[in-house]
């Protein structure tokens, strides 16, 4: 997957989030082909439903290279 030119399109998606200081890890999954996730903390002013809107657009989700699938996380814990 990584040689389709369209997950070419995916990586600046995530470098764009990462310029914007939204991107907190991405990566894919060592036991799974094929399927990796991103952690983002967006704005709040933003709100979920323009964030899905953004990532949906992500060229790799267009095309039909990648599906995407959001889920809202509440961190109650953290290692600070």
């Amino acid at each position: 997957m990584a040689k389709d030119p369209r997950f070419m399109k995916h990586l600046a998606f995530l470098r764009s989030l990462a310029q914007k200081g939204w991107l907190v890890a991405a990566d894919s999954f060592k036991d799974v082909d094929c399927e990796g996730m991103a952690i983002v903390r967006i704005p709040q002013s933003l709100g979920l439903d323009e964030f899905s809107r953004l990532a949906r657009a992500d060229e790799a989700v267009t095309s039909g290279l990648l599906d995407v699938r959001i889920r809202p996380w509440n961190v109650a814990l953290t290692g600070e």
